[in-house]
């Protein structure tokens, strides 16, 4: 299969906001219509036009539209442009903001067309114009820049406390070269970037006069404290990359390098990044849009990295930018992401007040929702995870799905909530001491802190259980979970105990 996909944020002039009323989508100048349409185009001494049935995806009818691109060659504008699309727009009711996909696909020597929308908010495109080819095997090649891969450059996976998030990257990156940091309220660019740090070298000691002393036939060293630079998580991933590049031969695809980010927001993401916030701008090739200028620590240790190294794909990356970046890329003098850097990042929707990340910073990543789901194997089965207390077993997706029935009721907030992974069972078996420390405590002193939390933390004779409450002490004082409290507990959440009849608990 190959195919090319074209996405477009709408205008007001093409959604008939500004008083027109033609309804269209303009493509840009470098749009290759030729190759979308592959040659299907009619040319005669004014219009290149091109005929085509569209299925769109939204309409379960599999009803063909009937779709028209035009190419006005001789006009003072040479515009290219779909028109006429009034009434597709008004169906799905498109305004400005939205997002438009045009898609065309070969299958076995045939050729169709595909519109999807997407509404304003849900992804952010930029640049606006962006090209994709992938061969049978859905690898993609290079031609004329287009990207690479159906995944984004730079993802952000957020969700509740336990969803899965890192989970899901480890899945995808699996067999692949990934360069994991995490960022915490005292990261800062040199934690991230990298920076000069004390290291301690041996080196021979010299005499007077500067010659080597020598005794017994050897050397004699001593320990010394030098200060070299470190790279760290970025500077790694950006090295391996380029590499990557030096590695492959001309046309083939070097190897994908991803930095993966944990807990990207509990750092102070400007601060961490610095001038690099630049390169997050990519372009339709999938390389950074505003290459920037190394500082001279940097430089130098990019040139050591790199000497004596060459691309042999230095035509096309060059190409992009009208003049010889690559050489400047291997000196150091110039920094800037090549399309094989992969930037994947989590986020606990609970921790977002730890530090905001501002608007400029989110439009530079796709985000993706991780949502609150139970938990499968790689054959699609039920984890069936289970909570241990007092010989009794509970299910843990109905507790999740209670407790997370609770947080909602009582917090009115979705960022609470919890999945299904958030804790680690031995054996499919999560204990009450696990329990206890992972979930009543982070109920306790994250999701309730400041809230009312309703019947669930009472006990037999309706007095207010405190976090206290579910531990004692042994001989040695040392601290023991309550289990019958933990068992109390999963009570005031109406769980029954698997094997045990809904009947038979109501009827003790």
């Amino acid at each position: 299969m190959k195919s090319y996909s074209f996405y477009k944020e709408l205008t007001p002039a093409e959604v008939g906001d500004t008083g027109t009323h033609e309804i269209y989508i303009r493509f840009p100048n470098n749009f290759d219509y030729e190759k979308f349409f592959h040659g299907t185009a009619a040319v005669n001494n004014t219009v290149i036009d091109v005929v085509f049935e569209a299925k769109d995806l939204t309409d379960n009818s599999n009803e063909l539209l009937n779709l028209r691109f035009v190419y006005y060659v001789n006009n003072a504008n040479k515009e290219k442009r779909m028109p006429s699309l009034g009434f597709l727009f008004r169906k799905h009711q498109i305004g400005s903001g939205d997002i438009v996909c045009l898609e065309s696909k070969i299958i076995e020597d045939k050729v169709s067309y595909y519109i999807r929308f997407y509404r304003k908010g849900e992804i952010e495109i930029y640049p606006t114009t962006v090209f994709m080819s992938r061969n049978e095997n859905d690898d993609v090649k290079y031609i004329n820049n287009e990207l690479r891969s159906e995944f984004a450059l730079q993802q952000i996976y957020y969700g509740a406390p336990g969803t899965g998030k890192s989970h899901e990257i480890n899945r995808l990156t699996k067999n692949k070269e990934v360069v994991r940091t995490t960022f915490h309220p005292d990261s800062d660019y040199s934690t991230f970037v990298g920076a000069y740090k004390p290291t301690s070298i041996e080196i021979p000691v010299r005499d007077v006069t500067g010659k080597v002393i020598v005794e017994d036939g050897n050397q004699v060293t001593e320990n010394r404290i030098v200060y070299e630079f470190v790279e760290q998580a970025f500077l790694q991933a950006y090295i391996k990359a380029w590499n990557a590049y030096i590695d492959a031969s001309e046309g083939e695809k070097p190897e994908d390098i991803y930095l993966v980010i944990e807990e990207i927001n509990r750092g102070n993401c400007a601060q961490i990044f610095g001038d690099l916030f630049q390169l997050l701008d990519r372009n339709g090739a999938g390389f950074s849009d505003y290459p920037i200028q190394a500082d001279k620590d940097m430089k130098k240790q990019l040139a050591k990295a790199f000497k004596g190294k060459t691309i042999a794909d230095a035509e096309r990356i060059n190409n992009i930018y009208g003049k010889d970046i690559v050489a400047q890329v291997l000196s150091g003098e110039k920094l800037l992401l090549p399309d094989n850097l992969y930037i994947w990042a989590t986020m606990n929707t609970s921790d977002q007040s730890l530090f905001p990340i501002d608007s400029a910073f989110k439009r530079r990543w796709d985000w993706q929702y991780t949502p609150i789901c139970e938990g499968k194997s790689n054959d699609g089965l039920p984890l069936g995870w289970r909570i241990k207390a007092n010989d009794k077993e509970y299910d843990w997706w109905s507790f999740v799905q209670r407790i997370n029935d609770e947080i909602g009721e009582l917090t009115k907030s979705e960022d609470k909530k919890l999945g299904y992974f958030f804790c680690k069972p031995v054996n499919g078996i999560i204990s009450a001491e696990t329990f206890v420390g992972k979930v009543v405590f982070y109920l306790w002193n994250d999701v309730f802190k400041d809230q009312d939390m309703g019947s669930i933390f009472h006990d037999k004779e309706d007095k207010e259980l405190t976090f206290n409450s579910f531990y004692g002490v042994d001989a040695y004082g040392k601290a023991i979970v309550q289990e019958n409290v933990v068992e109390m507990f999963l009570d005031n959440l109406k769980l029954t105990p698997i094997g045990v009849e809904v009947s038979d608990v109501t009827n003790g």
